[in-house]
């Protein structure tokens, strides 16, 4: 759902899916009614809902998950679903909100290594091109959490690529995250 900007729950319903949505390696599924190749081995699994988490509709709920200079912004017209931060090597990455780890691996093509969190059921985040995720599927994290280390973004510049998401469809994080001071 995450790799193809779909809302988990609409796609599970359009293939028929039960909690907890879990899929085989190599099951074929479809988005928007057609085919979807095989997913490889590391393709996020829906996990069922998280513990109780707060609600997300409030703006200053968000952190930023590390501070620095923004390098790349939003624009999904032309492909930019996120945005990308410059850090130092060695700089922690931190979870924005609390939430459960859906995703923690490298199965997705040019996100290197990649943390997507499930906040409820309605907003995700991705923490992209870690040096090494310290969390792993299936873990509840806290706001502030430290979740990864800080990896090479946009292959010339230390940061990372942090995009958002609300019912499958990438929105703007600067939009949504606590204004810095």
């Amino acid at each position: 759902a995450f790799r193809y900007d779909q809302d988990y729950h609409r796609l599970a319903a359009l293939n028929n899916l039960k909690p907890p949505y879990a899929l085989r390696i190599g099951q074929a599924i479809q988005l928007k009614s057609s085919p979807v190749e095989n997913f490889a081995e590391n393709i996020v699994k829906a996990l069922p809902r998280p513990p109780q988490l707060p609600s997300t509709t409030n703006r200053s709920r968000w952190y930023w998950p590390i501070h620095g200079r923004i390098m790349t912004t939003f624009s999904p017209k032309n492909g930019k679903k996120g945005i990308d931060i410059a850090g130092k090597k060695g700089s922690k990455i931190r979870a924005s909100a609390d939430g459960m780890v859906a995703y923690a691996g490298d199965g997705l093509p040019g996100y290197g290594h990649l943390i997507i969190l499930k906040h409820d059921s309605e907003y995700l985040t991705a923490y992209g091109n870690n040096q090494k995720n310290l969390v792993h599927r299936g873990q509840f994290v806290k706001q502030g959490q430290i979740i990864a280390e800080m990896g090479v973004g946009n292959r010339h510049f230390w940061g990372m690529h942090f995009e958002m998401r609300r019912r499958g469809e990438p929105v703007n994080p600067l939009n949504y995250l606590e204004k810095k001071t």
